[in-house]
């Protein structure tokens, strides 16, 4: 499989890896339906109270859509951002455990989650402006919500490499830690989050 999960149910904590390390952990049709398949199975997980969203390698968190079945019609901007909605609408908190880049897609799935945590030098880059395409609405729309015009026009309309001190200030990021403490602040974020009332969380996200 190109996506699984884990879960602990002793410490109530569930881990979604994408695991495509030699394409960049791109997101093709076959791991876009295993991660909506995720999504509902964790709707049902009632003992489940935090998601990690994290992925394997240490290169690439996302590098978004599957250029070559873009290209090839096999996927869609609209399957696409129909997984983009699932991911965003999980019921517990999610943290988005960056090990690595993220790149046009990848960037929008991690701003899909409640919390996104990271270590310098940390990028995104969103680059449908170098390639001549659109950026489907309902993405530039979650960017926009999230982060403000101002921020959202810095990362599409330069197509630049965006680096995680500035993502830290327009808040993409929540957290900039050091490399060495990545897994460790994303397991307490996670453990901390667990011990809060989960029908509060769920009913206030």
């Amino acid at each position: 499989m190109t996506i699984h999960l884990s879960y602990s149910a002793e410490q109530r904590i569930a881990t979604l890896t994408i695991d495509r390390p030699a394409q960049r952990n791109s997101l093709n049709t076959e791991a876009l339906r295993a991660l909506q398949a995720i999504a509902v199975e964790l709707a049902a997980a009632q003992r489940c109270r935090a998601v990690i969203v994290t992925a394997s390698g240490s290169q690439s968190f996302c590098a978004g859509a599957a250029l070559d079945q873009l290209g090839s019609g096999e996927l869609s901007s609209e399957q696409y951002a129909d997984a983009m909605d699932v991911v965003a609408a999980i019921r517990q908190p999610t943290i988005a455990l960056l090990n690595g880049n993220a790149y046009g897609g990848g960037a929008e799935l991690a701003l899909c989650c409640d919390y996104r945590i990271a270590a310098a030098p940390f990028q995104i880059v969103i680059p449908p402006a170098a390639l001549g395409l659109c950026y489907p609405p309902r993405g530039l729309a979650r960017y926009v919500a999230r982060l403000g015009g101002s921020a959202a026009r810095q990362l599409f309309l330069s197509a630049q490499p965006c680096p995680a001190e500035q993502l830290l200030r327009i808040g993409y990021l929540t957290h900039l830690v050091d490399a060495s403490r990545l897994d460790a602040v994303a397991q307490q974020l996670a453990e901390q989050l667990c011990s809060l009332s989960p029908l509060a969380v769920r009913t206030m996200k």
